[in-house]
């Protein structure tokens, strides 16, 4: 008789269990929704962390200052925020084929190469 009284009690308590558990996790979805408008009420935030004004430091190999650039303090900008007319233009001055090359213009670097040469 034990055996069977213990079967029968441990199916009620996994019956009683796995109900109880299905109601909690039913009344827990509609408090998450809840939850969540409560805490994100003004929805996606755009935010942006901005650098702070800087100074240029150049130090030796052992970690000296040795000067220090722009004296006046600097803040970065983000190519996005550049005018495309100063990019159209420092390009055009620097290096009109930018765009056609990996980041080494061979042919440039070797006029130059021979320009310095000549020049001394």
């Amino acid at each position: 008789m034990k055996p069977v009284r213990f079967v029968v009690n441990f199916v009620l308590i996994v019956v009683l269990g796995s109900t109880a558990l299905a109601v909690s996790a039913a009344l827990l979805v509609p408090a998450g929704q809840a939850f969540q408008a409560a805490v994100s009420p003004l929805g996606p935030l755009n935010v942006r962390i901005q650098a702070q004004p800087q100074r240029s430091y150049v130090f030796d190999r052992s970690g000296n200052l040795m000067t220090t650039l722009y004296t006046a303090d600097r803040a970065p900008v983000r190519l996005q925020d550049v005018p495309q007319q100063l990019i159209d233009a420092v390009l055009s001055i620097e290096d009109r084929k930018f765009y056609q090359h990996n980041g080494v213009d061979f042919g440039g670097t070797l006029r130059a190469l021979n320009r310095n040469i000549d020049s001394d």
